[in-house]
């Protein structure tokens, strides 16, 4: 609590900065054009990445080896999606959510029907 409260109250702090700068001058922001086009380049490019990985890991076969896996330990479904929380943690301290969902997505969402099999 010693650090979530003065890290949330900061936050605060500069979005009202920021917002009272920019609605008083909005010049002294930056300029919502210029940004766009790299905004939907940036979606293009995590898209296709996203599709080749998740190609690559249907290819490989990863996700019938996690289930094998998965079957063999004989885990119920509770804990599987554990496994997942406590992946998704350990991850978040090294990927950004983007990096991080883009890697996880095509294995988890493989996995997760073959829970509601049991």
């Amino acid at each position: 609590m010693a650090g979530i409260l003065p890290g949330l109250l900061l936050t605060v702090m500069f979005f009202f900065t920021i917002g009272m700068t920019t609605t008083l001058d909005p010049t002294a922001g930056p300029c919502a054009e210029r940004f766009r086009f790299l905004v939907k380049l940036w979606s293009i490019v995590v898209a296709i990445g996203a599709l080749i990985f998740s190609n690559f890991v249907n290819i490989a076969g990863f996700t019938t080896a996690m289930a094998d896996i998965l079957a063999f330990y004989n885990l119920s479904p509770f804990q599987v999606v554990l496994c997942i929380v406590v992946a998704y943690l350990a991850m978040d301290c090294v990927f950004d959510s983007i990096a991080m969902l883009t890697l996880t997505v095509p294995v988890v969402a493989l996995l997760v029907p073959s829970l509601m099999r049991r």
